[in-house]
């Protein structure tokens, strides 16, 4: 018999393991159209396509707006590249080399403090906490706040992964906005009267043909970098330390080259993306791998299937950091010939800052634990559908001798 049903995208065996459903899909349905959903589309030159193309808007994330206010991720045209260019040079050049400094402290900290573990865990104790501590750092807010913060971030981080609308889930990430919003507007008001060094004051002073950020602008951007950039960065962490620990010899090659860790990040990137869907709206009735798709549609671009789209990468299911079609120059750039970060206008804002924590991060954990095992009878599980990364990752420590 012949498969001709399309998978399920909300099915448990898409929540287990979605790999297989997604290599069905490129070679079977690369369009379908699911009445739940929308038009879904999991090869890479369609999804590159509906990320870069003008006739592809980025309205469907109006359905965040609640949580994140009226984000850069929805604006379009001269709206989104007024608020690009305001937000973009906090996030280069001079202001990103500084946040090194910020990014060493927060990682030597966090791995005193998990040596100490009894039950080291390396997402609970490291890739969770590290993004948070770079961001409260780079904001030059006070230590005392971390774990406050800490529930904040796991609240709105779970709201975007609602998937299920889940009211009590949706409640406390509203009221972890509400609670932030509180809190950085002291902040906010405080920076403007005397600015510093750091990306709150950045934001607070930046200016464009005598135009500025607005409080509601920054306390809305804030928002989006605590939900969407520190969980993605948490799970491309998470990523790819379980690739490298099911990998001993890529694991030695990254220990004997701590610059390869780049190389080790953009892989899991690419393999495991921690976003695996990206929503668009067609703008215009279009054609897409040979279907006729109207306008006003719905699409989901499955980040997760396309950046395993065989059309592109040599063994695409197979973790390989040493693979030629990843190129740590562009990887973390618009040219990347991933698509984790997007592409297009819309390139992820902070793609430096999350390289930046991988490059520093990734080997400053190595270093400071000569042997990493995973737990005895220990399997890392990825969990998630919108976002997806193993949510624990318990480990023992050895000396090396």
């Amino acid at each position: 018999m012949v498969d001709i049903t399309p998978p399920d995208l909300l099915s448990p065996e898409f929540a287990t393991d979605p790999y297989p459903i997604y290599r069905t899909m490129r070679n079977k349905f690369p369009i379908h159209h699911d009445p739940r959903l929308g038009w879904i589309i999991s090869r890479a030159a369609e999804v590159r396509q509906a990320l870069t193309h003008e006739d592809y808007s980025t309205a469907s994330y109006a359905a965040v707006r609640e949580l994140v206010g009226r984000s850069i991720l929805e604006m379009e045209g001269a709206e989104h590249g007024r608020h690009r260019r305001l937000v973009s040079p906090s996030f280069r050049g001079k202001p990103l080399a500084s946040y090194g400094e910020v990014i060493t402290a927060a990682a030597a900290e966090l791995l005193d403090e998990l040596a100490a573990k009894p039950d080291p865990d390396l997402v609970r104790d490291y890739c969770a906490l590290l993004p948070i501590r770079v961001i409260m750092g780079i904001m030059d807010l006070p230590r005392q706040d971390y774990a406050m913060f800490q529930v904040w971030y796991r609240a709105a981080a779970n709201y975007v992964g609602n998937y299920t609308q889940d009211p009590d889930v949706a409640e406390a990430g509203l009221r972890a906005k509400r609670e932030l919003h509180k809190y950085l507007q002291e902040v906010i008001d405080a920076r403007r009267a005397e600015p510093g060094a750091d990306l709150m004051s950045s934001m607070c002073t930046a200016t464009i043909n005598d135009a500025a950020l607005t409080d509601r602008e920054i306390l809305d951007f804030c928002s989006l970098l605590l939900a969407a950039g520190g969980e993605t960065t948490e799970r491309g962490l998470a990523s790819t330390f379980r690739n490298l620990l099911d990998h001993p010899a890529q694991m030695t090659d990254v220990r004997t080259d701590p610059g390869l860790s780049l190389l080790a990040f953009a892989e899991s990137l690419r393999l495991n993306p921690p976003t695996h869907i990206l929503l668009r709206r067609l703008a215009a009735t279009r054609e897409i791998a040979g279907v006729s798709v109207p306008e006003g549609s719905t699409i989901f671009c499955l980040i997760g299937a396309a950046n395993r789209d065989e059309d592109e990468f040599v063994d695409s299911e197979e973790f390989n950091l040493h693979r030629s079609e990843i190129d740590v120059s562009t990887a973390f750039s618009a040219g990347s010939n991933h698509l984790s970060f997007g592409a297009g206008r819309h390139f992820c804002v902070g793609a430096m800052l999350a390289r930046a924590e991988a490059a520093i991060g990734i080997p400053a954990l190595l270093r400071h634990f000569p042997v990493i095992n995973y737990r005895d009878g220990f399997v890392p599980v990825e969990e998630g559908m919108l976002t997806r990364a193993p949510r624990s990752i318990q480990v023992t420590f050895g000396s090396g001798r």
